[in-house]
């Protein structure tokens, strides 16, 4: 198989697995060597001989001594080929890494190689949308007995009957729930992957949810203030920024008395009007 450059570590399921926290610091390292040879050609051979070089070992007996129970406990061998054997944790990681890859690998080539075509030809093509699958798998609980995981590859393989946007948008929203709702629980008792994707993902929409596409924007109305006074609304308009000049009713330094008694006697229909005029035309 295909060499990957890379393989998705997730430190909190190693920190969290009661297996590694009972292992002794030799029966780690083992158990941590194994895995990366699993992460390169996919499986780890049983043969003690050929794990010689892995463990960094010059005897068949010294590789049996380092395979403790323990450690043997977290690999199982492939049931179409018993020379071989597998750690179903990071199988599921190096399932979904390979696809990953793979979906890039295909936008790429899509991208570039995409032949040139009619506008009339090209409009009756419709491509299968794309989607990264990876917080969906990520998010989802997984169900374990007996230290396996059971109705994984059932739940990958109907992830790809997924067809829109809103489809991938609405299972997200579900399994995230989900997740929220399982936190903690006895994974023997969550919801397999497969039977999730099936049906029973309806279930944990949240409620109210709609796809972003549904949710409508509501322009935004701007309220409408009353003002009791022409004063009032003049001077909110001056705390809002508008640089507006001393309107005539307000009392100058060198007022004399008459200006004054005029000023004041100004009533509020004609500086209702005033203000509007000069909102209207500000440089009449």
């Amino acid at each position: 198989m295909a060499k990957r450059p890379y393989t998705k570590f997730f430190h909190q399921d190693w920190c969290s697995d009661g297996d590694v926290g009972n292992m002794t610091t030799e029966e780690v390292g083992t158990y941590w060597s194994l895995l990366v040879r699993q992460m390169i050609d996919g499986y780890v051979p049983v043969d003690p001989e050929d794990l010689m070089r892995d463990l960094h070992v010059h005897s068949v007996e010294e590789v049996k001594r380092l395979l403790t129970p323990r450690v043997l406990k977290k690999f199982e061998k492939f049931s179409d080929n018993q020379t071989r054997q597998f750690n179903q944790r990071l199988m599921e990681v190096i399932t979904e890494t390979d696809q990953a890859q793979q979906r890039s690998s295909e936008n790429v080539s899509k991208r570039w190689s995409k032949p040139v075509t009619s506008p009339s030809l090209e409009s009756s093509v419709e491509d299968q949308p794309q989607f990264d699958f990876g917080p969906i798998t990520r998010a989802m609980p997984r169900r374990r007995k007996n230290g396996r995981v059971e109705g994984w590859d059932g739940g990958l393989s109907l992830l790809k009957y997924i067809s829109t946007q809103e489809e991938y948008d609405e299972r997200l929203a579900a399994v995230k729930n989900y997740a929220r709702e399982r936190h903690g629980q006895d994974p023997e008792f969550h919801i397999s992957f497969n039977n999730f994707m099936k049906s029973e993902w309806v279930r944990f929409v949240p409620a109210g949810y709609k796809p972003a596409a549904q949710v409508k924007v509501e322009p935004k109305v701007e309220e409408t203030v009353t003002y009791k006074t022409t004063e009032e609304q003049f001077l909110a308009l001056r705390a809002m920024g508008k640089r507006l000049e001393d309107p005539p009713w307000f009392p100058q330094a060198t007022d004399g008395e008459e200006l004054v008694a005029q000023r004041a006697s100004m009533t509020e229909e004609q500086k209702a009007k005033w203000l509007k005029a000069y909102l209207e035309n500000p440089n009449q």
